[in-house]
């Protein structure tokens, strides 16, 4: 299995964790985790390091550091239908290779982190039916020096509040 490129758990409520086995495949660069019963994503993902896809689905709270920020050839990444999830992790800047990033069903996420403004190569952005996602920008932020975006699609719906620099 050690040349296995694809792997998917969608639809499997058994799923409690998953095997320390998969963070050794070198090669694998898509994995689909869809499991309801999964508690929390490894750190260990990191090990991943020829992924580029990875779509995610579990009942985590928050996504934890060193995990998922760790992934620096991931280019596209789904975050879909995590009705706990309050927060993202914070080292986002360590994605350096996204492409596309969507969020989509995250009814309890708060804010985006503030690491998502070093995503330079970002094109493609989704956030979808966050109904408590506030992205209005503080005096503060505006003020913040940041790095271009190469934003190509944007697409907010059922989404609260918008950033000035959008409008």
């Amino acid at each position: 299995m050690k040349h296995l490129r694809y792997l998917d758990f969608r639809n499997n409520e058994k799923i409690k964790r998953l095997p320390k086995s998969i963070f050794k495949l070198q090669n694998l660069q898509a994995l689909a985790v869809t499991a309801r019963g999964l508690e929390e994503l490894p750190k260990d993902v990191r090990y991943l390091i020829s992924l580029r896809f990875l779509f995610l689905f579990t009942q985590q709270k928050r996504l934890q550091e060193g995990g998922i920020g760790c992934l620096k050839f991931l280019q596209t990444l789904y975050i879909v239908n995590y009705e706990n999830l309050e927060n993202l992790c914070e080292d986002m800047q360590g994605l350096k290779s996204l492409r596309k990033l969507v969020i989509g069903g995250c009814d309890s996420l708060i804010s985006l982190p503030r690491s998502i403004k070093c995503l330079t190569t970002l094109e493609t952005l989704y956030i979808i039916d966050c109904k408590k996602l506030d992205l209005i920008t503080t005096e503060e932020e505006k003020k913040e020096k940041i790095q271009p975006l190469s934003l190509r699609i944007v697409i907010f719906a059922w989404t609260l509040a918008l950033p000035e620099q959008l409008l």
